[in-house]
């Protein structure tokens, strides 16, 4: 099932609460928002594509997509829903100008240990970026 519009809706609205983080926070969210979307955005594409060819070129299955990617995607939409509720909140219960703010939350282990290794690498490079963006550390 190609993202819909409520899905659109729900990447303006963190890119909206995006604006209120201090500038290095808001680049870098920005731009991992806008590569996590595209990336998932395309192998939703490719779900389908491949739901349709099992399929035998079944034109409802190109439409309603499968079980499986269905659900791939509703969990991909849950976790960004509840990134933007967090992040909606503490931007909220902050002044915007406070630099010291925190924001975020920890990963919870049992979110880790359900992740793929391309998902672990994909943590640990996020990690690196925030915590060593150059050659600086934090």
């Amino acid at each position: 099932m190609p993202f819909v519009r409520s899905h659109l809706e729900l990447y303006r609205n963190i890119r909206r609460v995006h604006k209120h983080l201090p500038p290095a926070l808001r680049f870098m969210g920005n731009k991992y928002i806008k590569d996590e979307w595209n990336r998932h955005r395309q192998a939703s594409v490719l779900k389908e594509a491949s739901s349709t060819a099992a399929a035998v070129g079944s034109q409802a299955s190109a439409l309603t997509g499968s079980p499986e990617s269905q659900k791939w995607l509703n969990g991909f939409i849950g976790e960004w829903t509840k990134y933007y509720d967090t992040m909606k909140a503490q931007v909220e219960s902050v002044s915007r100008w406070d630099d010291g703010a925190k924001y975020g939350k920890n990963l919870e282990k049992d979110k880790v240990e359900i992740m793929n290794d391309q998902q672990i690498g994909q943590l640990h490079a996020l990690k690196t970026e925030v915590f060593e963006p150059s050659t600086g550390k934090k």
